[in-house]
């Protein structure tokens, strides 16, 4: 069996709990959910919905509490207007979603592009010195 297909077979969501993961979100009924194995720290699915394609990823690699701290800092950046990607909140307005015992989070649909872009601006570096 290659690399990838033990990745898949371990990332296997049942269909159900992506639905009610999706139901939490309030983004439709999916009718797609590919596993993207790429990811370096928790597990993560493309979700397609009538709403649009959504990130869900299982919050793995750290305490949830501390995924809501992080997530809560995400939503702020966004709100005052630096270019990140604000996670989506669930119905009741939580940033994580507890179903069959993985918390989850969502991400906003992958067609629109996340936050305000404008091109980087160049920075003049500074050199130091350690004084003798």
């Amino acid at each position: 069996m290659t690399a990838h297909a033990q990745a898949s077979a371990r990332a296997a969501l049942p269909a159900d709990e992506i639905t009610r993961v999706a139901a939490a979100f309030d983004v439709g009924t999916p009718s797609g959910a590919v596993f993207l194995p790429a990811g370096m720290m928790n597990r993560n699915w493309r979700i397609e919905t009538p709403e649009g394609v959504f990130a869900l990823k299982e919050i793995a690699d750290v305490p949830v509490a501390k995924a809501r701290r992080s997530l809560t800092v995400l939503q702020a950046l966004a709100a005052a207007g630096l270019p990140v990607c604000p996670p989506r909140s669930t119905v009741s307005g939580d940033l994580v979603a507890a179903v069959d015992g993985r918390c989850c989070t969502g991400g906003r649909p992958t067609a629109t592009r996340c936050g305000p872009r404008s091109p980087p601006a160049r920075r003049r570096r500074r050199r130091t010195t350690s004084a003798a």
